[in-house]
Order: C-alpha cells, then sequence, then structure tokens
C-alpha cells in the first residue's frame, strides 16, 4: 500500500501522524513514534567527548523545566555549509531533545548564552548560533528519506 502523506504532529512526544486510505477506501493512520528532533551547534575548542553527559545535565539545569527535556548531547564531525570551508569537518554538539516541542527553549537559551557550560563559548560576538532552522516534520521526511511510506498489512494493529 503506499501512504499519501499528510502528517501532523501529536501531543505526545515524538510521534508524527499519517493519514492514507486502501484501494478500497478505508482510512488508515499510521503513527511514527520515535523520531526525536534534534539541533547542532558548533562545539568550542575545549569540549571533549568527556563533556557530553556534564553538559546535558547543566543545560537541562539552566532550561528550569519539570521535566527533563534533552534526551541526549553528542560531539560529532560536520561541514558548516553557512560558512563553507572547503569540506574541512570540525566538531559540532548534537543535541537531541524528547519532544519536538522543547526545540524553541532549547535554542533560545543557548543563543541567548545562558547554556554557557564552564564558560567554554569566550569571546562570541551576539548569539550562538544553532543549525537547526528546520521544522520536525519535514526534518523527519529528510532524514528518514520519506516521500511515500510502504508497509504491509501484517504489520497494521487495528483498533475500532
Amino acid at each position: 500500500m503506499l501512504w499519501h502523506y499528510f502528517p501532523s504532529i501529536t501531543s505526545l512526544p515524538s510521534q508524527v501522524l499519517t493519514l492514507s486510505s486502501f484501494q478500497n477506501g478505508n482510512s488508515v493512520l499510521l503513527h511514527v513514534t520515535g523520531f526525536m528532533h534534534y539541533l547542532y551547534i558548533a562545539a568550542p575548542v575545549s569540549f571533549t567527548q568527556a563533556d557530553c553527559v556534564p553538559f546535558k545535565a547543566y543545560l537541562e539545569n539552566q532550561l528550569s523545566v519539570t521535566e527533563p527535556v534533552i534526551h541526549s548531547v553528542q560531539m560529532t564531525m560536520r561541514e558548516n555549509l553557512y560558512e563553507f570551508q572547503g569540506n574541512q569537518q570540525s566538531p559540532y554538539l548534537k543535541i537531541t531533545v524528547t519532544s519536538p516541542k522543547a526545540i524553541n527553549t532549547v535554542r533560545s537559551t543557548i543563543m541567548s548564552g545562558a547554556a554557557n557550560y564552564k564558560g567554554m563559548w569566550k569571546g562570541i560576538e551576539g548569539e550562538i548560533l544553532t543549525f537547526d532552522n528546520i521544522q520536525y516534520l519535514l526534518r523527519f521526511m529528510i532524514d528518514t528519506g520519506v516521500s511515500w511510506i510502504r508497509t504491509s498489512v501484517v504489520s497494521l494493529s487495528y483498533s475500532n
């Protein structure tokens, strides 16, 4: 079966809904779960892999929220397309959030400088640049390569 992609976000964390119909006209709603939104920031020079877990805890504390919103912090090598430097990779922090609704709070906290862990982001004029300016549903489609969802009837669960 091919799915017509009409995505939406639910109130549940990390869930995408897609709506389709079988050739006989029966409608089907598919819940896709487990895809988490994320953003990248350039890692400071003195930041190491060992700083990832403490930075996650520090960032959670700076957010002042009642539930944890940071799923993970990973250090990875990436290329900066905004300031292209000849295919040279630099260290970036990939910050994954538990809910797509938390991304704005995390972004604004980082950009304002309120998440300056151990004062590592020194001498930055203006705001700390984040690389995430893409909607959750579009991020899901790009990262998973989804333009069509194909599934078999065996993997579907039915509810009345």
